[in-house]
């Protein structure tokens, strides 16, 4: 199979910024939002966490974190 055909072990974990228009921190604006199709209905899926975001301009559960003083234009 491969290398991983016996579980893995650890993961690492990557940080990558992610860029939100003048401060409006989310989900709608997050490029890691993905749309899928659950029981023939259309559901915004976190592409970080892979759950269910039931309101996308509720950043109350966003897994981001805001870096102080990140603005860049």
């Amino acid at each position: 199979m491969g290398r991983f055909d016996k579980g893995v072990g650890h993961y690492t974990v990557a940080l990558v910024p992610i860029r939100f228009p003048e401060n409006e921190v989310y989900c709608r604006y997050c490029p890691m939002l993905k749309l899928r199709l659950i029981d023939g209905e259309a559901a915004a899926i976190c592409g970080s966490t892979g759950e269910i975001i039931k309101n996308v301009d509720k950043p109350d559960d966003c897994p981001a974190v805001i870096q102080e003083g990140g603005n860049e234009t």
